[in-house]
């Protein structure tokens, strides 16, 4: 579980670095609480750069062979089936990501 997390995590931060600052300066917030009756981990991620909603990348056709696969678009598609949820919102100015894990 602790690694998906960290997967998460890290595909999140890296759409961050390579698509909210594309001049590759800026800074992003990452947050991380326990909640709900059944325990789950919470993890937000907050930028304020350029816009960018990885829900809205079609998943991957897995039937193609590798070669044959547009790039992008596999990282979120794990994000997605490993968390129990992945939202997007653009608030205030940032873009707010968050996954959730049920533990």
């Amino acid at each position: 579980m602790r690694l998906q997390i960290d997967v998460a995590v890290e595909e999140l931060y890296t759409n961050i670095c390579n698509y909210a600052y594309p001049k590759g300066e800026g800074t992003a917030e990452v947050t991380a609480d326990i909640v709900g009756e059944l325990p789950e981990v919470e993890i937000t991620l907050r930028d304020a750069g350029k816009p960018y909603n990885p829900l809205e990348k079609d998943d991957p056709d897995l039937d193609v062979e590798p070669e044959d696969r547009q790039i992008g678009g596999l990282g979120i598609f794990m994000v997605k089936n490993s968390m129990d949820e992945l939202r997007y919102e653009y608030k205030d100015g940032q873009n707010i990501n968050i996954i959730v894990k049920r533990l």
